[in-house]
């Protein structure tokens, strides 16, 4: 008996932490990203734990506007993610359903590969990380753009990019994307 009322009260808890009204949509586009990334709920990934100024810093808006040209994305939803993104935010991101590990910002700051790439003295503690921006939603609610980075030691594989997502009932999917560059 005590394991039924056990289980009903993990699944009210469930119910409620999932509702839509206490789940933020931010965070449910990077839960929706990273699973998308990842694959699966236990394999782990590590991410920055602020957002990517330098990523805004590096890509200048009306070259991103010339890549979007065959995309499609919507121009003004662009530049609000470009207006958002004009200073870095900490990722207060939970995540749920996905395994993150979250890295110090100085980590991607670094002019020294080796932090970079997460080598010390002792071991590997990772071999590549994950950025993401602040995600941008258009007027209707219906669509998200979130700008994503994926970092690693050299001659490893690497991209830069943007991921429009579209709201299809309680669920964000990825639409399409620009990828920037791969390494």
């Amino acid at each position: 008996m005590n394991i039924y009322r056990l289980l009903v009260i993990v699944l009210v808890l469930l119910n409620i932490s999932c509702s839509e009204n206490n789940v933020d949509y931010e965070e449910a586009i990077y839960e929706s990203l990273f699973l998308e990334i990842i694959g699966n709920a236990y394999d782990k990934a590590f991410l920055i734990n602020s957002t990517d100024l330098k990523w805004f810093e590096t890509y200048d808006i009306e070259k991103i506007k010339k890549h979007n040209e065959t995309v499609g994305i919507d121009a003004g939803l662009l530049e609000n993610l470009y207006a958002v993104n004009s200073k870095s935010y900490p990722i207060k991101w939970q995540p749920i359903m996905t395994t993150i590990v979250m890295l110090p910002s100085s980590t991607h700051e670094s002019p020294n590969r080796d932090v970079r790439c997460g080598i010390t003295q002792k071991n590997r503690i990772y071999r590549s990380y994950h950025t993401v921006s602040k995600v941008v939603f258009s007027d209707d609610g219906l669509s998200a753009l979130v700008a994503h980075g994926y970092h690693c030691a050299p001659l490893s594989g690497a991209t830069e990019q943007l991921i429009l997502f579209k709201k299809s009932g309680n669920r964000w999917l990825v639409e399409k994307g620009i990828r920037l560059w791969v390494s």
